[in-house]
């Protein structure tokens, strides 16, 4: 039953956001009347603030794939990215309802910030960057890395369908593993002969 309530709860908080993007806060009076439930039901049985329910979320979401940061193997697998691919990117995907009203919303304005610094810490402790060849420190490398990396799965989660996890992780593989400039088309059009066009991803239906 306890369970059953904290999920309304949690409903009722991600509804509450959809519905009001640019709201940072809501109280307990509103979600509890979104939730079906008294504000007793809510405050100090489950949670005694909105940023008791936000460290929630947080710890909710990222408890699906954080753990499998711990199971990475280089011995079986000497390529993190494919084990990013094949277990973090479907783990996101379970929750990506979820996770794109994080990212769409302004109920929790640090989001971006806090599962960077996820994403970093996965970076540092499973790809060594080659700082010198970049020219900048080796922290500020993981940081871009990590920032990047966010980039790319908000840019994929916030669709109002994302495309499958499967199809997706083949896309994040072939970005990391090719040059940006792969993608290009050189337009002989114009008349600079520097001058390229990015293309532009093939749109597909989502499965069903």
């Amino acid at each position: 039953m306890t369970l059953n309530t904290r999920e309304r709860i949690l409903d009722a908080f991600f509804a509450l956001a959809e519905q009001h993007p640019a709201r940072s806060r809501f109280t307990f009076t509103e979600i509890a009347k979104e939730a079906g439930l008294s504000r007793q039901a809510i405050y100090k049985r489950h949670f005694n603030s909105a940023d008791e329910i936000i460290d929630y979320i947080r710890k909710e979401l990222t408890s699906e794939f954080s753990p499998l940061y711990d199971s990475y193997d280089a011995a079986l697998e000497p390529d993190p990215f494919i084990f990013f691919a094949q277990t973090v990117i479907p783990a996101i995907y379970k929750q990506h309802k979820r996770i794109r009203i994080l990212y769409t919303a302004a109920i929790d304005p640090f989001w971006r910030e806090f599962i960077t610094s996820i994403y970093r810490e996965w970076v540092a402790q499973n790809l060594q960057l080659n700082h010198q060849k970049l020219g900048i420190p080796p922290e500020m490398a993981d940081t871009l890395l990590a920032q990047w990396l966010n980039s790319l799965i908000e840019n994929w989660i916030i669709e109002e369908e994302p495309i499958p996890s499967q199809q997706f992780s083949e896309i994040f593989l072939n970005l990391v593993s090719s040059p940006l400039t792969s993608f290009a088309i050189y337009d002989s059009k114009v008349r600079s002969s520097n001058k390229i066009v990015i293309a532009k991803p093939i749109r597909r239906k989502p499965e069903k």
